[in-house]
């Protein structure tokens, strides 16, 4: 079965909730003191870079939903997908810290 793409105005939602994330990551830098060059996140709250990550996670949803997989399943496997994503890219951070540092 072929999922059917969805309409710009649907996946405009997608892109916009995706640049909420980032607008408020931003906001949260700020406010604990980070200056400096933010400009590439700055783009992905606007909606100007990063727009392929949102649309391409809604239409891998609507394709699980129309082959049967549940809300709540589909959310787990994300869940589990991109806290891993942000362990492995901590982790190389803290590695190339320590190395720093030492």
């Amino acid at each position: 079965m072929n999922a059917k793409r969805t309409n710009t105005r649907t996946t405009m939602k997608a892109v916009r909730a995706w640049g909420e994330v980032w607008l408020h990551s931003r906001g949260e830098l700020r406010a604990g003191g980070v200056r400096g060059d933010l400009r590439r996140i700055d783009d992905r709250a606007a909606g100007v870079r990063g727009r392929a990550v949102p649309v391409q996670h809604y239409n891998d949803a609507l394709e699980m939903a129309q082959h049967g997989m549940t809300r709540a399943q589909w959310k787990e496997r994300v869940r589990m997908a991109v806290e891993h994503f942000i362990d492995l890219a901590y982790d190389t951070h803290e590695q190339s810290e320590a190395q720093r540092a030492s």
